[in-house]
């Protein structure tokens, strides 16, 4: 039960041992005969005063206790989310932090990658470089070889169609 609930119920209790008491005075007004009833009655009001103040005073006590312990637990709560906060914020920093140092070493090895791959471009270019030079070269010497041996075919040419030329010219 709860403390407002055992409030009304005392104060239920209360009002009705007073009307009790009341229904009693007045019909003891009437029989003023009866001092030792009247005298009874008396006692039970004072009785009554008394446990509804000693009801009063464990229903105030009680609720002392369940304030503090409430105070107690939401002390406790309190430091138990700033705990709480505290290891999630540790937590989060550190996989920030990894996370930081996992992007830097794959930022690392992207980087080291395009070296070596700007490396062996240069080197794949170089060669290419070389190899074409060395074809143009070759067919440069190839056209020019052929150009020669024609120019000498034309030239045996010439020199047999004078000396036929002569032959005739001779004869």
């Amino acid at each position: 039960m709860n403390t407002e609930t055992l409030i009304i119920i005392f104060g239920i209790l209360t009002v009705a041992l007073s009307l009790v008491c009341i229904l009693l005075v007045a019909s003891l007004k009437k029989n003023r005969s009866n001092d030792a009833i009247y005298e009874e009655f008396r006692r039970n009001r004072e009785e009554m005063a008394k446990s509804g103040k000693e009801s009063r005073e464990e229903t105030t006590a009680a609720l002392g206790k369940i304030e503090d312990k409430l105070s107690q637990m939401l002390k406790e709560n309190y430091q138990s989310r700033i705990d709480l906060t505290d290891k999630i914020s540790a937590s989060l920093k550190s996989i920030q932090e990894q996370n930081i140092q996992s992007s830097e070493r794959q930022s690392k090895v992207i980087g080291d990658s395009i070296s070596k791959m700007q490396e062996s471009n240069e080197k794949k270019l170089e060669e290419m470089q070389k190899r074409k030079d060395e074809i143009l070269k070759q067919s440069y010497n190839s056209i020019r070889q052929k150009k020669l041996e024609n120019k000498a075919k034309v030239k045996e040419e010439k020199v047999g169609k004078e000396d036929e030329t002569n032959d005739k010219k001779d004869k």
